[in-house]
């Protein structure tokens, strides 16, 4: 499986940590801890597929539309 899979992100997504360190007379230093935690995203490569043609052409337009209106369009479409 990892032999076709190719890597899609790496990222770290997150901040330093801020802390303060209480020093002996009084002294505060800044204290950033560094979060260690890495995500790396593999993508499995496979053949590309080709698109339905009778799907393009039957595209509603739902623009204007707020969600509710849109999700009663999607039942009455699935109905018929």
């Amino acid at each position: 499986m990892f032999e076709q899979s190719g890597v899609d992100e790496i990222y770290c997504p997150f901040q330093k940590t801020r802390r303060r360190t209480y020093r002996a007379h009084g002294r505060i230093n800044p204290y950033q801890g560094h979060p260690c935690h890495i995500e790396v995203i593999l993508v499995v490569d496979e053949e590309p597929v080709e698109r339905n043609k009778d799907k393009d052409a039957v595209v509603p337009s739902y623009s204007g539309l707020n969600r509710r209106q849109v999700a009663r369009k999607r039942i009455e479409a699935a109905r018929a």
